[in-house]
């Protein structure tokens, strides 16, 4: 079998993987979670991802590798953008319930393991909006595998769970690779003991002029003729001012990359630290990680940690636009951002 047919392949692999633990960090922590205090319920979950590397509907593209990726059994150094659906059953066919938006690397020289990011977007029933994040490493090739949940927005806000993984179908033929999950998850969080911190700055991006904040890295082959820029990944540090000029006093930086992961808008992945530089938080560092639908006016995105005095942390942060200068290349979002932390 071909190195790149492998490849694929496992890329599949594991993104049905990502999929079962990011639900099954879905239902453990809802939106009320924040309000029931000292109160858990456990559900259990089953769905299935789906993720087709090839024919005239792919839902994965590569968009970056080292010149020895291809000659290495583990194809070390892959870094792809996918946004597979998300299905009730084990068919491709079955009812539509989201998409899986994200990226992943090939981070190991031994054996096809995954570095995963991804966004499980819900468009279906009592769950329809709202999104789960997960953040992991998955064998891609072991018969059962489990993936953690860091975080999640709207129902799922402040979510944490696990999900067990089994391939269902891997079909090299069609490019199809189909994982079902069982999801095991808890809602509720206990607040005892944790105190809640409320943030607001400005986000400045500048994408064009002699410093840019913001640089194009990778692409796929197919990037410049989709409509949402899918595949595109940026890395980018901006500065975090207080006020939302860019002549504001500066707070500090958000360093971190994105990646246009949606075939139908341009919605990023986004794995940003907030590098804090002044006051009490001097030197302390927030990691957001989660989807960022860039055309909505407010959007929310998970915190999944921090170091410094916000070490331990979880919460979300609510963005909206402030300014959006094409002339300029500058793009002004303001954070309202909420952190529980011991």
């Amino acid at each position: 079998m071909a190195a790149t047919s492998i490849s694929a392949s496992i890329v599949l692999l594991s993104f049905f993987i990502v999929s079962s633990a990011i639900l099954a960090a879905a239902d453990k922590h809802g939106v009320r979670g924040i309000h029931d205090r000292g109160r858990k319920k456990t559900t259990h979950l089953q769905f299935y991802f789906q993720e087709l590397s090839s024919g005239p509907n792919m839902s994965v593209v590569r968009v970056a590798q080292t010149n020895t990726t291809d000659a290495t059994p583990a194809s070390f150094g892959a870094v792809s953008v996918a946004d597979n659906p998300l299905t009730e059953g084990p068919e491709l066919s079955s009812k539509l319930v989201g998409r899986v938006q994200g990226m992943y690397a090939a981070a190991s020289q031994e054996q096809f393991t995954l570095l995963l990011a991804l966004n499980f977007v819900f468009t279906e029933g009592k769950y329809n909006g709202s999104v789960l994040t997960m953040v992991g490493r998955n064998p891609v090739f072991e018969s059962v595998r489990e993936v953690p949940v860091l975080g999640g927005t709207g129902y799922f806000r402040l979510a944490r769970g696990y999900a067990l993984l089994r391939t269902y179908r891997m079909d090299q033929s069609t490019g199809l690779v189909t994982v079902g999950y069982n999801v095991t998850h808890e809602r509720g969080i206990h607040l005892a003991e944790k105190k809640t911190t409320q943030l607001h700055f400005y986000f400045q991006e500048i994408s064009a002029g002699p410093n840019p904040s913001v640089v194009l890295v990778a692409k796929a082959n197919t990037t410049d003729a989709s409509p949402s820029s899918f595949g595109s990944v940026f890395v980018a540090d901006n500065p975090l001012t207080e006020g939302p000029e860019l002549t504001s006093k500066p707070v500090g930086r958000a360093q971190g990359m994105y990646a246009a992961a949606s075939q139908e808008e341009f919605a990023t992945m986004m794995s940003i630290n907030f590098v804090l530089t002044e006051g009490e938080y001097n030197g302390s560092v927030l990691t957001m990680l989660g989807r960022n639908p860039i055309a909505q006016h407010v959007r929310e995105m998970p915190i999944i940690g921090g170091s410094g005095y916000f070490r331990l942390a979880w919460g979300y942060a609510v963005l909206r636009t402030h300014k959006l200068d094409p002339a300029a290349g500058l793009v002004t979002v303001e954070y309202n951002v909420t952190v529980i932390h011991p």
